[in-house]
């Protein structure tokens, strides 16, 4: 028997559900009211490093900002601050107060985690810098809570953000306009309502907008 050939456009059915399917660019598509569904499109390969970079950023973000949640856990059973930066004093807390250590531990790991990938070796500025994005153990608990605080926020931004591009790039074939549209979007969303012209609060006093 010889072997059937397949051309393209060619249109099978299913004997058992009636459902019929289309030959396209060497698949099989589901058959719609008379067209066929349209393959996925294919990214060029700048926009597929442009998406792997951002949807590393945000995992990258969501681990240092659950390193950062528990670094505020431990603090809550063992107070930091600047006494922490006397010669010594780190050492001698530490005998007393494992938490610190681990404290320590995590700001170690959260600081080298902030350096974007290829951009080479971490200076000792750079790691200044990062150090002073992150909690530490020569700050009060407040402070280390509030920069938590951030980093979750930050976290939740980049995955957000990683996930709108995915959406984008399914949907067009290409990240062109995406960032410009995401940012449209961040823009509605912090954006808040002024006063109503004329509003009064309290006797002899009015708003101005």
């Amino acid at each position: 028997m010889a072997k059937q050939t397949i051309v393209e456009g060619q249109t099978a059915t299913n004997r058992a559900t009636g459902e019929k399917i289309v030959y396209r660019a060497g698949k099989w598509y589901p058959l719609g009211t008379g067209q066929a569904a349209a393959p996925p499109p294919k990214l060029s390969p700048q926009d597929l490093v442009a998406l792997n970079e951002t949807r590393n950023s945000a995992n990258a973000m969501g681990e240092m900002a659950g390193q950062a949640q528990k670094f505020v856990e431990l603090n809550r059973r063992a107070g930091t601050g600047p006494i922490m930066k006397i010669p010594g004093a780190k050492t001698l807390m530490n005998a007393f107060k494992p938490e610190l250590a681990q404290m320590d531990a995590l700001a170690a790991r959260m600081a080298p985690a902030q350096r974007v990938p290829g951009s080479g070796t971490t200076s000792d500025k750079d790691l200044e810098l990062f150090m002073a994005a992150i909690p530490s153990v020569e700050r009060m608990g407040v402070a280390n809570e509030a920069i938590a605080s951030d980093m979750q926020t930050m976290a939740k931004s980049r995955m957000s953000r990683a996930a709108f591009f995915d959406r984008w790039a399914q949907e067009r074939g290409t990240l062109l306009g995406a960032q410009e549209a995401w940012q449209a979007t961040q823009g509605k969303a912090t954006a808040k309502p002024r006063p109503a012209a004329g509003k009064t609060s309290g006797a002899g006093w009015k708003i101005v907008p």
